[in-house]
């Protein structure tokens, strides 16, 4: 929600980026992304009995990521 809340911002404010190749949309970094999704899947599936470990480490991450971008939308929108 984050990542789509940011980009939405940016796209009114007209702000474009090519730092992660030329998206239709603007893409800002984010502590947990696609492979850190993917691994944390993955390593669930493997392992199930370690799903509350690696759900919770999961959740806190994605916590981060939304506080990273939180004060990053804070910096460039004010």
């Amino acid at each position: 929600v984050s990542f789509l809340a940011y980009a939405a911002l940016a796209a009114k404010r007209g702000l474009e980026t090519r730092a992660h190749g030329l998206k239709s949309f603007f893409f800002s970094t984010g502590l947990a992304e696609g492979a850190e999704t993917l691994l944390a899947f993955i390593l669930m599936c493997l392992w199930p009995a370690g799903f509350p470990v690696i759900a919770s480490i999961f959740a806190g991450l994605c916590l981060l990521t939304v506080i990273q971008r939180s004060v990053i939308a804070w910096r460039v929108f004010r």
